[in-house]
């Protein structure tokens, strides 16, 4: 996407993270549709804005500055040009949440706190407590942001305490899971062999599930715009439409689609897209035979009482694969998952590799219903 909308790259994202946690206790939103307006403010606060009740008005030109225990707090209207304003400084505690064009919700906040929103609509903003809402195009409200915090001139050594502590806790807490006996293949092996297969050099698309999570923890992405999948919005059938689009986009690239096999069954037939079109998508399949995010769910919550979850024989994927005119492969032995893949890569046009794997591995670490981020599991 282009323009109003386009979104910024994943390093943007946690740069401005980084950057709102690093203000020390202050923070600003620009944009150039609407903000926070005059009356939103007490006591040197910005509270949550009625936004269903509120329409954009870009007329207004007043200015208001307020006192308050927590601080001071400034806003100024929308200026004639687009993105020029309106801005709004305001004292938040230090590890504020920046969330933009991302979905603000109590599994992420812990269910309350400060939050700080950037999105093109206003409808997209949730009802989260202490919320400061910035409407417009996230590439430029991030340069706006940028350039108030260069200004602040801050210690470039303000963060090594922190880094230092997330290094000890990965030191702590590695990720790890147990070999595979004998053949059988762990999906974690099996994200690890499609790292080695290609060569980290790749453009890859998930569904939504087990599989999507295994991919972000275990392949090693060292470049942006590599990693497409639905986040959280947990669209099944995602990744193969995903990858027809990033091949059309990159044709020069390798794009591998992560499928589920509970995800993929939604949209396989665009395997004929694939092949109609001669566009060399590569699908790797983990097959675990169930829908296995809902399973791991039904195993941990709901006392093994599982309903709808396995997927049953069929289909064959081999088969239908090669019913679209596509080429199928099928691996159900560890020691030769690396090499199938990289077969699959060197091989010309649409190919999707059946990988059976242990179909009651669990992913971790996990949030339960309801809880929080600092509540997960595993």
């Amino acid at each position: 996407m282009q323009g109003k909308g386009r979104m910024p790259s994943p390093a943007a994202v946690i740069a401005l993270i980084a950057l709102f946690a690093a203000l020390g206790g202050t923070a600003v939103a620009l944009d150039g549709r609407n903000s926070v307006r005059s009356d939103d403010i007490k006591n040197g606060q910005v509270r949550k804005p009625d936004i269903r009740k509120r329409a954009v008005d870009a007329s207004r030109t007043d200015v208001t500055k307020v006192k308050g225990e927590a601080g001071e707090a400034t806003t100024t209207s929308n200026s004639p040009t687009p993105l020029s304003g309106p801005q709004v400084k305001v004292n938040v505690p230090k590890g504020a949440l920046v969330a933009v064009y991302a979905e603000v919700e109590g599994r992420v906040t812990g269910g309350g706190g400060n939050e700080a929103h950037v999105s093109l609509h206003e409808a997209e903003f949730m009802p989260a407590a202490d919320q400061l809402m910035a409407f417009g195009d996230a590439k430029q409200v991030l340069a706006k942001l940028s350039k108030e915090y260069r200004a602040l001139q801050t210690d470039s050594g303000r963060l090594d305490e922190w880094w230092k502590q997330i290094g000890d806790w990965q030191k702590q807490y590695p990720l790890h899971y147990e070999s595979g006996e004998g053949e059988e293949i762990k999906p974690q092996f099996m994200i690890e062999a499609m790292y080695k297969a290609t060569g980290g050099d790749a453009i890859i698309t998930s569904d939504v599930g087990q599989h999507q999570m295994w991919c972000a923890q275990y392949f090693h992405f060292n470049q942006p715009r590599r990693w497409i999948n639905s986040g959280g919005l947990g669209t099944m059938g995602f990744g193969l439409p995903a990858a027809i689009g990033a091949k059309v986009a990159c044709p020069d690239d390798q794009v591998v689609c992560l499928a589920g096999d509970g995800s993929l069954v939604m949209t396989c037939q665009e395997l004929a897209t694939c092949v109609h079109h001669d566009i060399p998508v590569k699908v790797f399949l983990m097959n675990n035979g169930y829908m296995g995010m809902v399973r791991q769910w039904q195993e941990l919550f709901w006392d093994e009482r599982y309903s709808s979850v396995e997927m049953g024989p069929s289909p064959d994927w081999v088969k239908l694969a090669e019913a679209f005119g596509a080429t199928g492969m099928r691996c159900e032995s560890a020691a030769d998952l690396e090499e199938m893949m990289g077969k699959a890569l060197a091989t010309d046009g649409p190919v999707l590799v059946d990988v059976h794997v242990s179909p009651k591995e669990n992913c971790y670490p996990m949030i339960p219903a309801g809880a929080a981020a600092r509540d997960m599991v595993g």
